[in-house]
């Protein structure tokens, strides 16, 4: 192929320029750090140019928002119509609690609710009168018990009108929660196909970085009840998005970029074939994912990894699976900053990493976004503390001007080298975990795990020789911490809960209640869907613990076995 003249001529003048001015300039000076690299390791050179690019096909790789292969934005308008879901993130103690604090953001801005359940809800499929429970209850998420703990979550709100997200719930613990909140739909006379929301319900997630999802499911056993979700959602539920697939975790737990990239469209790809196994064609499959991303503080790199993903997820529904509806090659993204940079040293400057976070979200195309508390490096977020990072995201839109015009960072060509070398390593994970035999296969070798311990303990090292800056903590340290008032759940939430507990058991027809468990250990056991069965138990009151071990009644217990055998990879 004949080189471009222009390019040549641009390629000799480049490196005139680097001979010439750079490298003397950095004798002179010397640089700031021995390398250069984004936290998927991909180096960074000094400077970007159109020789940089060019090997993009512009309307192939990069294209026009809202249209294949969806590089620049999800929409055509980008966010001068709309800007995206402004969430606050809430839940703690009991529903009545909950219902206060819910109140208080939709007042301050909040136009999307992430509801967290307490870890014996969300994890261990408990309820607040299991001893295991003790000194868990309504710490760190709301204790949701029984349909009367939804009914009194979302007393005075019209559900019907509001945007709601399950932040912590996954496989069977997805069930019964979901058949709660149907269930109160049904009772206040509401078709359910009008409900909107998603779940954070992403059973390889949990496994994949925390080898479980409920610590009596199986891998397997999880993903049927995974499927039975979902499945029940694409056939009633049209505006709910039953499964968000969560590489925050990964980012969390320390994984690059690349890595959440992959898990992502390696783990769509295989639940997506789970559900075609039920015979569920992939054009009605697609339109009800959504995604869930951590944004870390690698500023740049971050906006580049929600532009690789949206168009690796188009070309794989499309050449994967013959998606041809624009709907459901579009990927929906919700963005949470992260925790994971926060500090308890210096905390306010907390406030600062969690506004570029944001900042680089927003100038990725996110589509939702919960900007983190600067407190939650401590415990759950003051009223304070919450109304300020809502105040970061309508500052963000209202004054900076960032939102005016679509994909501003497009073009850049750093930004575009980034995101292609970004598709490139995540294209080469996905190619690994098929390998491998799926992602399951993938789950038991430990490659995720592995990977981001590898990834995290260089971080970890870096930091340790002050290679790696954290500001507050290995460098700046200077002058008194200064103390913030915290927020603290009431030691008396755990004894109300279970009193309240106590006296719906005391109220409800528990003949009938036994009768619908049952029916649910019953269908599980058949292998059918058991969504409608667990709506029916949540009308009579039947318990969040109840229904799942109802569910599990009649499957070998999942002990230590399978980490044991997941440890000898």
């Amino acid at each position: 192929m004949a080189i471009d003249p222009s390019m040549e001529h641009l390629r000799k003048e480049a490196e005139d320029w680097q001979n010439k001015d750079l490298n003397p300039a950095i004798s002179k000076f010397g640089e700031r750090a021995k390398t250069f690299e984004t936290k998927s390791e991909i180096p960074v050179k000094p400077l970007y140019t159109p020789l940089d690019t060019t090997e993009s096909d512009y309307l192939g790789k990069i294209g026009f928002p809202g249209r294949y292969p969806f590089t620049r934005g999800t929409y055509p308008e980008g966010y001068r119509t709309r800007t995206w879901f402004v969430r606050g993130l809430f839940g703690y103690g009991t529903a009545e609690e909950t219902n206060r604090r819910m109140k208080f953001l939709i007042a301050q801005g909040a136009t999307g609710l992430n509801i967290v359940f307490d870890a014996p809800t969300a994890w261990e499929g408990i309820d607040a009168d299991n001893p295991m429970a003790m000194g868990e209850v309504g710490k760190n998420g709301v204790s949701l018990n029984t349909l009367q703990d939804m009914e009194d979550m979302f007393d005075g709100l019209a559900i019907d009108k509001l945007n709601v997200t399950w932040a912590s719930c996954v496989g069977a613990s997805y069930l019964p929660i979901t058949a709660m909140y149907i269930a109160m739909a049904q009772k206040r006379g509401l078709d359910i196909s009008r409900l909107n929301g998603a779940a954070i319900n992403d059973v390889f997630s949990g496994y994949a970085v925390s080898n479980c999802a409920l610590p009596y499911t199986h891998p397997k056993d999880a993903l049927k009840d995974w499927c039975d979700g979902v499945e029940h959602a694409i056939l009633h539920m049209p505006n709910w998005f039953p499964c968000s697939i969560t590489s925050y975790a990964m980012g969390e737990a320390g994984g690059p970029p690349d890595l959440q990239i992959g898990f992502t469209i390696a783990a769509a790809i295989d639940y997506t074939r789970a559900l075609m196994a039920r015979g569920i064609e992939p054009e009605r499959i697609a339109p009800q994912y959504a995604l869930f991303l951590s944004c870390g503080n690698n500023f740049l790199e971050e906006v580049a990894k929600y532009r690789a993903l949206r168009r690796m997820w188009a070309k794989t529904f499309r050449e994967t699976f013959g998606v041809k509806a624009k709907k459901g090659l579009q990927c929906r993204i919700h963005t949470q900053t992260s925790g994971l940079t926060l500090r308890a040293e210096q905390p306010m400057n907390n406030i600062v990493r969690a506004t570029l976070q944001s900042l680089s979200a927003i100038l990725g195309g996110t589509n939702s976004l919960y900007t983190d508390p600067y407190d939650e490096v401590y415990a759950l977020p003051t009223e304070e503390s919450q109304r300020l990072a809502l105040r970061t995201q309508q500052i963000i839109v209202e004054e900076t001007g960032v939102a005016d015009t679509i994909d501003p960072l497009g073009g850049s060509y750093y930004i575009e080298s980034l995101t292609d070398r970004l598709e490139e390593n995540a294209w080469k994970i996905v190619a690994r975990i098929d390998e491998m035999g799926g992602m399951l296969e993938a789950i038991q070798r430990r490659y995720f795990r592995s990977s981001i311990d590898d990834s995290y303990n260089r971080y970890l090292t870096a930091v340790d020789k002050g290679e790696k800056v954290i500001v507050g903590y290995n460098k700046y340290r200077h002058g008194e911490e200064l103390p913030i008032e915290t927020f603290e759940v009431s030691e008396e939430i755990e004894e109300k809960q279970k009193w309240r507990l106590k006296e719906v058991k005391e109220k409800r027809d528990n003949k009938a209640v036994s009768g619908a468990l049952d029916k649910i250990a019953e269908v599980s056991a058949n292998g059918d869907n058991v969504m409608d069965d667990c709506i029916e138990a949540a009308k009579l009151y039947a318990s969040h613990e109840e229904i799942i071990k109802a569910i599990c009644r009649r499957r070998k217990s999942f002990t230590e076995e399978y980490r044991i055998m997941s440890s000898k990879f």
